[in-house]
């Protein structure tokens, strides 16, 4: 599990590859990153909170299920790759 706001404010945080086996996103994990750029969600993960990603302005890409990506309110510019 990661914790509400666990990574809120990390400015340098870049990008991010959660491992495999990972269950519990809880909302506004990321919040306030604003260099993150790339972020990988494995497809284990079975809940994600709400605005996990608010105001990390400069998201670009996210792989993630389509389960779970569709439970992410993305920005029109960040690209979803999802996982098979």
């Amino acid at each position: 599990m990661i914790g509400k706001s666990a990574f809120g404010s990390c400015h340098k945080l870049k990008e991010i590859e959660l491992p495999e086996g990972l269950l519990h996103i809880d909302r506004l994990c990321f919040e306030f990153c604003e260099n993150l750029n790339r972020v990988y969600i494995p497809k284990s993960v079975e809940y994600i909170g709400d605005s996990i990603f608010f105001h990390s302005v400069n998201l670009k890409e996210v792989t993630v299920s389509k389960d779970i990506a569709d439970k992410i309110d993305f920005d029109g510019h960040v690209k979803v790759r999802y996982i098979e």
